[in-house]
């Protein structure tokens, strides 16, 4: 049909519009015939090729506007076969050349690779976006023990009530929507040679531990247990999943916990963090039908501990009167890494709360109301949470290459160093040629964007070594814990920062984080989810302005004194960019902090 307006009675010749409508047309009439060629290869059913056929007919915007398709089967707990025209849109915009495939369908260029995710942390939270819009050659599937993931840094506002559990949630299903497949599954053995997955579902791998409620009081696997799950699995209940690149973001456990005597019966460990959450709110349900005194000891005196305690001390202090917490801490004081003036302001946080800490304490045994410890007669309790650290999960990796203490050693590009088609990120892995991180779920969250670029190297390309980033974890990060009471006390620079604003500031970045994940938007999930360019608009303050602000400590109640999150945080980044900036903000600060702590020394001598 010609394009151009016809002229009298004489026919105008074909616009390049009206060109490029006929290439069109022929690209979706050799995409009708290679997928109906596919379709008999592969005896697909004739409804099938039909729904194929008569989207290749349809105009670009109609089939772009058909793609977000889903299926009642994609909610079955175990294994969810996704959409299988999940990039049909780009496959018709391409050009000739590109929409001339193989004879056999296959692309000439890029052979296909079977790109296998194990757990859905915050790192693969990440790939899986960026996995959107791979080449058609990847088929990915992700395996995880749940349908969702809680997200490690909401927790602790969930346990003082600030957020709902849901909230706290990263829903597996609907994120791997774009993926092929996702199995709720365990993963009982990995065979790196044949490179292959033996997985049991998680219908199937229910253990003696499993609760009246049809929940497991055991939150993590054992090797003795996925040797136990392999044995007695009948065959056709188990499942094989082939890879030719394999990824593992499967966190860590709750160091000393299944070695302890009595901790695994009596304590509720901080991971993995869903089960926390759902243990907690039980206990919440309980005291409320059943007032009585409360001890909660808390092992383990680190950020999450801390944190733990004056959340849990927010949330129960108006329904139990007769309410006491008790810290574990193994070293001398807390919080070894942060500066004096730091620890002083946690200390005074604690002590309003009455949560007392015991120092230089090591446990020996737990039993059903106490715990046993070293140098301290025995320490009764009402309820017990385990919170001691990472440690690796106890499973039989070999011949992958993990260090003593069983985390899988990785290159600084999540590269494992004896299995070149293996990465790992977050908690499960420890970095050899750089300096490793703390296991931090920031840290996590930062690797996700390098390790999005690397799978997606390592599967397209035929050399992935030579085209890997690095990722290089940050030296100091800021640490912000919740206090329960609407308040926030963060750390940065040594400065001890609190009020409402930094609270505000906390939920601001977990929200963004959630947002990013949750909302299915494009964008380049190989950049940082808060790499946002519009905050460089806000003019950099006056140093001295900016220390008063940061040292500001608000309520929140429309005050003069309230704080504009957003600008503090504005001014935090500064200082991270310009070191001069820093320097001279932290002048500030500290001659500020001291005139504080003098008035503070003066009124005391006073009283």
């Amino acid at each position: 049909r010609n394009a151009g307006p016809a002229s009298n009675s004489i026919k105008s010749k074909p616009s390049h519009q009206a060109a490029a409508r006929h290439t069109r047309t022929y690209n979706r009439l050799l995409m009708m015939l290679m997928t109906l060629k596919k379709g008999l290869s592969l005896r697909r059913k004739p409804s099938v090729l039909a729904s194929y056929l008569a989207l290749c007919c349809l105009p670009t915007a109609t089939v772009c506007s058909f793609v977000p398709l889903s299926s009642p089967s994609f909610f079955q707990p175990r294994t969810v076969p996704l959409q299988q025209n999940r990039r049909m849109s780009s496959t018709f915009t391409s050009t000739t050349a590109a929409a001339a495939v193989a004879a056999d369908g296959e692309d000439q260029n890029t052979a296909q690779k079977r790109l296998v995710l194990v757990g859905g942390g915050h790192a693969h939270a990440q790939v899986i976006k960026a996995l959107k819009h791979r080449p058609e050659s990847i088929h990915v599937t992700l395996i995880d023990r749940q349908m969702a993931a809680s997200y490690s840094g909401m927790v602790p506002g969930c346990i003082a009530d600030i957020y709902t559990p849901q909230e706290t949630l990263l829903e597996l299903a609907p994120l791997a929507k774009h993926l092929d497949h996702f199995h709720q599954a365990t993963v009982v053995d990995i065979d790196l040679k044949q490179q292959v997955l033996h997985i049991v579902p998680q219908d199937v791998a229910r253990r003696s531990g499993e609760n009246s409620n049809g929940e497991n009081d055991d939150p993590t696997i054992s090797s003795d247990e996925t040797r136990y799950l392999l044995q007695s699995t009948p065959k056709d209940q188990t499942q094989t999943i082939p890879f030719d690149v394999l990824s593992l973001d499967i966190g860590s456990t709750s160091r000393g916990w299944r070695t302890i005597p009595g901790a695994k019966q009596y304590t509720l460990p901080t991971r993995p963090i869903s089960n926390l959450v759902r243990q907690f709110q039980r206990w919440t349900q309980d005291i409320e039908l059943q007032p009585r005194p409360i001890h909660v000891v808390i092992i383990g005196a680190g950020a999450a501990g801390i944190e733990l305690s004056m959340s849990i001390y927010g949330r129960w202090k108006d329904l139990n009167a007769d309410l006491k917490i008790t810290l574990l801490n193994q070293d001398m004081q807390l919080l070894t890494e942060e500066t004096d003036w730091c620890r002083w302001k946690l200390q005074s946080l604690l002590q309003q709360r009455n949560i007392h800490v015991i120092h230089n304490c090591t446990v020996q045994e737990v039993t059903q109301d106490a715990v046993i410890a070293t140098n301290q007669d025995s320490i009764a309790y009402t309820h017990c949470v385990w919170s001691t650290g990472a440690e690796a999960h106890d499973l039989e990796l070999h011949p992958l290459e993990c260090t003593d203490r069983g985390w899988i050693k990785v290159t600084s590009a999540l590269q494992s160093t004896s299995h070149p088609n293996v990465f790992a990120a977050g908690d499960c892995c420890h970095i050899v040629d750089g300096d490793a991180p703390p296991k931090a779920g920031v840290y996590a969250v930062r690797a996700g964007p390098v390790l999005s670029h690397n799978l997606m190297q390592a599967c397209t390309t035929s050399s992935a070594t030579t085209t890997l980033q690095s990722y290089e974890p940050q030296t100091d990060f800021l640490k912000l814990l919740v206090c329960g009471d609407g308040k926030a006390l963060g750390f940065r620079f040594g400065i001890p920062l609190h009020g409402k604003w930094v609270m505000q500031l906390k939920d601001h970045i977990d929200q963004q984080f959630m947002d990013y994940i949750r909302m299915d938007e494009d964008r380049d999930a190989t950049k940082q989810y808060d790499d946002d360019a519009s905050r460089n608009a806000l003019q950099r303050m006056d140093a001295r302005d900016a220390a008063e602000l940061l040292l500001t400590e608000d309520d929140g109640d429309d005050g003069d004194n309230d704080v504009d999150y957003l600008v503090a945080w504005h001014a935090l980044r500064e200082m991270v960019k310009d070191a001069s900036y820093k320097q001279e903000v932290l002048d500030h600060v500290h001659e500020i902090g001291a005139a504080r702590m003098d008035s503070l020394k003066g009124n005391a001598v006073t009283a």
